[in-house]
């Protein structure tokens, strides 16, 4: 279509500037919105470098080599303090660790397979069995503080014979509303 005069023409390139401006304040709306919902803060991360437990009882590193090691059926535990500000706020623990060449998956063979579980307090958040041995695993667990801010992760590998354990190479704990949880 083709101007008829230049006050035409004038009309249909400010009709132009207001439709690209209401194009960028849609688009810059929907990137506000979403980007807000996929923040999260980091709270704690432990990474058990040059022999330090970072905290953690009932397990022990070994030369320095940046692992926490669980034996069989013990239950190596840490308590972490973020404050009132976070209390009862849904958290997710990042968890990276090893499972000795032992560990039991039941492929038939085995009596039951070996389980590495994870607890929150004495509640247990998170169960994975059927994983194999002298294998690295990295999982995301959904929790919550309790009314304090505090959290209590424990970690247990169950298994059912002495020279089966499990290995921690980090764990890191942030904040966050989405509350997915898979291996």
């Amino acid at each position: 279509m083709v101007a008829k005069s230049f006050n035409d023409l004038q009309i249909d390139i400010d009709d132009l500037r207001w439709k690209k401006i209401f194009h960028l304040i849609y688009i810059l709306m929907f990137v506000l919105i979403f980007s807000g919902i996929a923040k999260s803060a980091t709270l704690a991360t432990d990474n058990f470098s040059n022999n330090n437990k970072d905290g953690w009882q009932n397990g022990y590193t070994y030369y320095g080599d940046g692992w926490l090691y669980i034996d069989k059926d013990v239950k190596a535990y840490k308590i972490y303090h973020f404050g009132s500000a976070y209390a009862n706020k849904p958290i997710l623990i990042k968890i990276r660790f090893w499972l000795s060449s032992g560990w039991d998956k039941r492929d038939g063979y085995y009596a039951r397979a070996d389980i590495f579980r994870a607890f929150n307090g004495n509640t247990e958040i998170a169960t994975y069995s059927g994983l194999s041995g002298d294998t690295t695993y990295t999982t995301t667990i959904s929790s919550q503080t309790d009314s304090n801010g505090d959290f209590t992760l424990k970690i247990q590998p169950d298994s059912d014979r002495s020279n089966e354990y499990t290995a921690l190479d980090y764990v890191q704990i942030s904040t966050d509303s989405t509350n997915n949880a898979e291996l």
